[in-house]
């Protein structure tokens, strides 16, 4: 292979891989990051840590701290859903920080605890927080 071939086939492989581990304009998780970022996941009890985990371990994102955000979500959801509208003035201040509530949104969530928070979004939603209410019902109903 020539040398160009080779270059090209390098930046390629870099470019490909710094996608796959890492969101644009993140760092990669490394093992010791990851790790750290499951151990947070875990320890999300309110809608102030959830933002907190989001702006430190986002590029974290995935696999087992993933799996506890979930969890964490649909807690808060089911457990705190008067602090809702912490969450809502978030989500409208940052774009990517409702994209990442949502994706942790339905997945994983019992059939009960989504029929719930269906409900609560259409009947008991707190002021200021009615176009995350509606995003949230139309997560759970697709």
């Amino acid at each position: 292979m020539n040398f160009y071939k080779r270059v090209i086939a390098v930046a390629v492989l870099c470019g490909f891989s710094s996608h796959v581990l890492a969101a644009p304009g993140l760092a990669a998780c490394s093992g010791e990051t990851a790790a750290k970022a499951s151990e947070a996941a875990r320890r999300i009890d309110g809608w102030s840590g959830l933002f907190e985990y989001y702006k430190q371990y986002i590029a974290c994102d995935d696999g087992p701290a993933g799996e506890s955000v979930d969890n964490a979500v649909e807690s808060l959801l089911l457990n705190k859903w008067a602090g809702l509208t912490e969450a809502a003035r978030h989500a409208a201040a940052d774009a990517k920080y409702q994209k990442f509530l949502l994706r942790h949104v339905g997945e994983g969530f019992s059939e009960e605890g989504a029929a719930e928070i269906i409900k609560r979004s259409r009947s008991t939603c707190p002021a200021g927080a009615e176009n995350l209410c509606g995003a949230l019902a139309d997560v759970l109903q697709e």
